[in-house]
């Protein structure tokens, strides 16, 4: 699962890297390299306590580690110099990977009547942190429009 995961994250950066805009591939690429650590962090420590062989750990990182890179490679030599209409859609794919690990692992805490209110807050504030952040940025100049 989370190797798939890392797979998309390399689509990403490899479709971003792939078309013309060099802010859209570096904020891609921090996006992904910001919560690529914990996200490495996290899946050593399950493995480590889930996994009785201690191989069986290091091979989940080391899948984990080397999706990103390959499919950084892979996706920009498949889509550059394509249309950018289809490097946009691999961007799509990409990002819809993401909101569906998201919604997968956020919905059922907020069905949950213990514990929906939080999570829903929680969903929110991230939602308004980001709506912050980027209207920050695009007033500070910081985000590039391409029209």
């Amino acid at each position: 699962g989370l190797s798939l995961h890392s797979a998309a994250d390399g689509l990403a950066i490899g479709s971003a890297a792939a078309g013309t805009s060099e802010a859209v591939t570096a904020a891609v690429a921090l996006a992904v390299l910001i919560h690529k650590v914990p996200a490495a962090f996290s899946l050593g420590v399950f493995s480590m306590h889930e996994r009785e062989d201690r191989n069986d750990s290091i091979r989940d990182v080391v899948l984990f580690s080397i999706a990103t890179p390959l499919m950084i490679v892979v996706s920009f030599y498949a889509l550059e110099g394509l249309d950018e209409h289809m490097i946009a859609l691999a961007m799509l794919f990409s990002g819809g990977t993401f909101l569906y690990v998201a919604a997968v692992d956020t919905l059922p805490d907020i069905h949950n009547p213990e514990t929906g209110r939080e999570a829903m807050i929680n969903v929110l504030m991230g939602v308004i942190i980001m709506v912050v952040i980027l209207f920050g940025a695009d007033a500070a100049g910081l985000i590039e429009h391409g029209h």
